[in-house]
């Protein structure tokens, strides 16, 4: 090969490294954004988590066919704790099933549910 051919391949095999290192550093800032996102949607869902017993237990206990009979001059039902520790109980479960789910309590790569 002569001297300028190969010239021209250092040329071009030097812009196309340029572009690699470009596209490579695209992909990171996307990785790292992607990383932020799941980072958030975890927050939102263990949010959710802590919420949604207390309130199924609030909606379940509400219904008519469950009398609370409340004595004269109470604003609460004395039988509140039931409300209380069926909600904690709920809580604690949602949480620790979910981060059993999620891979934090066991070390095993392959995926708990199928796809």
């Amino acid at each position: 090969m002569s001297f300028a051919i190969q010239t021209e391949w250092n040329q071009m095999a030097r812009v196309d490294t340029k572009t690699n290192l470009g596209l490579s550093n695209l992909m990171i800032e996307i990785s790292k954004a992607t990383q932020s996102d799941g980072s958030q949607m975890r927050s939102i869902a263990l949010m959710t988590m802590i919420f949604l017993p207390g309130t199924f237990v609030a909606t379940l206990f509400s219904m008519t066919f469950f009398d609370w009979k409340l004595t004269a001059g109470d604003m609460i039902s004395p039988y509140i704790w039931i409300y209380v520790v069926t909600t904690v109980v709920l809580t604690v479960a949602t949480i620790a099933i979910w981060y059993y789910c999620t891979g934090k309590f066991h070390n095993s790569q392959e995926p708990l549910l199928p796809h």
